[in-house]
């Protein structure tokens, strides 16, 4: 399948999507020259997560096909592409990965997850009270994956520990479309807002959040 979807999110941050319908033998084809994708296809293990992160760095030459990909992790799991010189955010369930990258002026997050009933199921687990009651009455799973996937955009945010969703962050009211924005709030410390995107497709709900430093 390749390359799914991109959008550019504003004139310097794009976020692209790979479907992943390939073997690891045809991904390492693509880009024989990657030495980190021909460790993975090395490593000799028939897993799905190998196979992740073969399509993201495929994915990442993609989007920036002038760079040689080179993505390290922080102790704290969060991505570092290329010794800093771009923000990024990756993501990946279900057969898609999803990466976000941007200049370094940017705290970036993204996440995709399949729609699903479970989320109904936990809510109470990761809302409060307040939220669950304004959002949902009408008990939609899309909205239930949607809010999942904001809260674990702004956990790759703010970079810092959050013990529980349900007083850490909180979703605010939002009208469900296949495409749209929503706010939410971080209740740590100091209050603050953040505007995410989102968008659904083939059952597939993927949300993202860009601020300035």
């Amino acid at each position: 399948m390749a390359l799914y979807k991109t959008i550019e999110c504003n004139n310097d941050v794009l976020l692209g999507v790979w479907k992943i319908e390939e073997t690891p033998q045809y991904l390492l084809s693509l880009y024989p020259a990657d030495k980190e994708l021909r460790a993975l296809y090395e490593l000799d293990i028939n897993g799905q997560r190998i196979l992740e992160k073969m399509a993201v760095r495929a994915l990442l030459h993609n989007l920036l096909p002038s760079e040689t990909i080179v993505i390290t992790y922080e102790k704290s799991g969060r991505p570092v592409l290329n010794n800093g010189a771009f923000s990024i955010s990756i993501s990946h369930t279900r057969n898609y990965v999803a990466v976000i990258i941007g200049p370094t002026q940017y705290t970036l997050g993204v996440d995709i997850e399949p729609v699903s009933e479970r989320t109904v199921k936990v809510a109470r687990r990761f809302m409060g009270t307040v939220e669950y009651e304004s959002l949902m009455s009408s008990v939609n799973k899309v909205v239930s994956t949607v809010c999942w996937s904001a809260k674990e955009v702004l956990y790759k945010m703010i970079g810092s520990p959050v013990v529980d969703f349900r007083e850490s962050i909180s979703v605010l009211p939002f009208d469900i479309a296949d495409k749209g924005n929503l706010n939410a709030e971080i209740l740590l410390d100091s209050r603050k807002t953040y505007s995410l995107d989102y968008c659904i497709f083939d059952d597939i709900a993927l949300v993202w959040g860009i601020s300035v430093l």
